[in-house]
């Protein structure tokens, strides 16, 4: 079977490419460098599925956070997706705002496919005295993992849970 694709979206500046680098390279590169349309990772796992036994060849389609609201008009990005992962950043409530209405496009445009929510950063919550994370986004229905591109922190695991959702959803 042929890659799955699934969208990284989110607001600039939240992580994303950090994230896609940390999964597939196991590395955390310091130098920011703004993502010019979309930079495409592949990336395999071998221990998706109910019963961790399936595997499921994922095609992460990392988008720039100046597309991510006007992606749905851009067809070729969405054509064949079979989900969703949007990214905000703990330190910006802005961004989570954004996840929120960007995920509301994509239920409308992409129904029934897999949308889940990270929240990026999770490092520096010790640096943020009030960091609760937003009811609005716990509320959503969509699963919510706190990660850290820095560290690795629940990284492969949200990509493990967006691959076995996707097998579940046959998408």
């Amino acid at each position: 079977m042929s890659a799955r694709k699934l969208l990284l979206l989110g607001d600039i500046g939240v992580g994303k490419t950090s994230i896609a680098r940390r999964l597939v390279f196991d590395r955390h590169d310091t130098g920011y460098k703004a993502t010019l349309g979309v930079d495409i990772y592949d990336y395999a796992i071998a221990d998706a599925g109910p019963k961790g036994d399936q595997p499921v060849d994922l095609s992460i389609w990392d988008t720039d956070g100046n597309v991510s609201e006007h992606i749905y008009r851009e067809k070729h990005y969405v054509i064949g997706a079979s989900g969703a992962i949007i990214v905000g950043d703990v330190t910006r409530p802005g961004s989570q705002d954004m996840m929120l209405r960007l995920a509301a496009m994509c239920a409308e445009k992409l129904p029934g496919r897999h949308i889940a929510f990270i929240l990026n950063k999770s490092d520096l919550i010790g640096t943020l005295p009030d960091f609760v994370v937003p009811e609005a986004l716990t509320s959503s229905g969509h699963p919510l993992v706190l990660t850290s591109a820095v560290n690795g922190d629940n990284i492969r695991q949200a990509f493990r849970d967006a691959a076995s959702s996707i097998l579940r959803r046959g998408y």
